[in-house]
C-alpha cells in the first residue's frame, strides 16, 4: 500500500505504467493501482485492495498488545458476540445419576467499530525517492503510529468518549508499586482471578529493562527471562510495548478478551490543506481550523490510514495493575 501511495506521487498521471517499470506488471503494487481505477477494475480489484490491506494489517498486529495475544478471541465487528463472565463448573456424577447442569454466565454484545486515524504529511521528494530504505522508513512511522494509538488507549484507564473504548484500567483500582519489583509482580498474583495458563503481563520496555537488571545478594538474576523486548516473568509471558504507561505493570487474562479488527484504508493528498495540529480545531460543524499548511505550496503528500477496531473491557479480576513501578 504505500508503494502505491508513492507510485501515484512518482509517476503523476502515468502512475499506472511507472509501477510497471519499477516493480512489473504483475507487482502486488501494480494490481493494487489497476484495480483501483475505472475502466480497469475487471474481477480482482476488491481483492486486491483487501489483500494490500491485510498485509499492512499483518504488520501492525505484529507489534500492537491486542495482535500478540495469542490466546484472546478475535470476533468480527458489527456482530452480536457471547463473552462469558464466569467459567462453567463441571460435575462428579454416578452411574444412572441425574447430571447437573453446568452454570456460566455470558453476555452479548456488539463490538461497533472505532476509528484510529493517523495523517503523516512527508515531501514529495521522500515520497519520490522509491528506495526501500524510503519505503521502510514511511511504512514503519504508520505502522507505528498506529499501533502506539492502540496501545496506548488498550493499557490506559481512560474512559471511551464517543465512539472510542474504555482502556483496561478504567473502573479498576490500580496498586501503588513500593519499588520492590518481586513484590509488584506478587501483587499482581494476589489481585488476579483469571486463568494462569492464558496470563500476560504488559509493561513499558524502559521497566522491562530495569527488571532485567535486577540482581539477589548472591548476583543472580531476579528475572532472567525478562528484556525490553518482553520475554518472560516467573514463565508468564511479557509483552513490552511505548504505548504503556511508564512504570506501569499490567497483568491480563488473554482468554477473557474479545476484540476485532477491520481492513486498514490508506489514502494520498497532494492538494490538501492541513491543520497542523495535534488537537484539531476543525471539524464537520466548524470547518475552518487553524495553523492551515498547504500540501500543494510546500511540495508536500500527506499520507491517511484509518483502522476500525474495538476491544471489551476484561471482567473483574481478569486485570491487575500496578502503578509507579522504578526499580533503576
Amino acid at each position: 500500500m504505500c508503494r502505491a501511495i508513492m507510485a501515484m506521487v512518482r509517476g503523476g498521471k502515468s502512475y499506472i505504467n511507472h509501477a510497471y517499470e519499477v516493480w512489473g506488471e504483475g507487482s502486488a503494487v501494480a494490481r493494487v493501482l489497476k484495480a483501483s481505477v475505472p475502466g480497469l477494475d475487471t474481477t480482482d480489484a476488491l481483492n486486491e485492495l483487501a489483500t494490500a490491506s491485510a498485509e499492512v494489517l499483518e504488520l501492525v498486529a505484529a507489534r500492537s498488545v491486542l495482535g500478540r495475544l495469542t490466546d484472546a478471541m478475535k470476533v468480527p465487528l458489527n456482530t452480536r458476540i457471547f463473552v462469558p463472565l464466569t467459567d462453567p463448573v463441571g460435575y462428579w456424577v454416578d452411574e444412572s445419576s441425574a447430571k447437573p447442569v453446568s452454570v456460566g454466565a455470558v453476555a452479548q454484545m456488539t463490538l461497533l467499530p472505532a476509528k484510529i486515524a493517523v495523517i503523516l504529511p512527508i515531501t514529495k521528494e521522500l515520497a519520490r525517492l522509491g528506495t526501500p530504505k524510503s519505503e521502510v522508513l514511511i511504512r514503519n512511522m504508520l505502522v507505528r503510529s498506529i499501533t502506539t494509538a492502540q496501545d496506548t488507549r488498550l493499557l490506559s484507564a481512560v474512559e471511551g468518549e464517543g465512539d472510542t473504548p474504555n482502556g483496561w484500567g478504567h473502573g479498576v483500582t490500580a496498586v501503588e508499586s513500593n519499588g520492590d519489583a518481586h513484590r509488584d509482580v506478587v501483587a499482581l498474583w494476589d489481585g488476579y482471578d483469571g486463568a494462569a495458563e492464558s496470563a500476560v503481563i504488559v509493561t513499558d520496555p524502559r521497566t522491562a529493562a530495569a527488571m532485567a537488571l535486577i540482581r539477589t545478594s548472591g548476583g543472580i538474576a531476579l528475572f532472567p527471562d525478562c528484556g525490553p523486548r518482553g520475554g518472560s516473568v516467573m514463565g508468564v509471558p511479557l509483552l513490552t510495548s511505548r504505548g504503556s504507561p511508564a512504570g506501569q505493570l499490567t497483568m491480563v487474562d488473554a482468554n477473557a478478551i474479545a476484540y476485532g479488527e477491520g481492513l486498514i484504508r490508506l489514502d494520498k493528498a497532494e492538494h490538501a490543506t492541513l491543520e497542523m495540529r495535534d488537537d484539531p480545531t476543525g471539524d464537520s460543524v466548524t470547518p475552518t481550523g487553524t495553523t492551515l499548511v498547504s500540501m500543494f505550496q510546500t511540495n508536500s503528500v500527506a499520507i491517511k490510514v484509518e483502522q476500525e477496531t474495538n476491544w471489551t473491557a476484561p471482567r473483574a479480576g481478569a486485570v491487575v495493575i500496578v502503578t509507579g513501578a522504578t526499580y533503576v
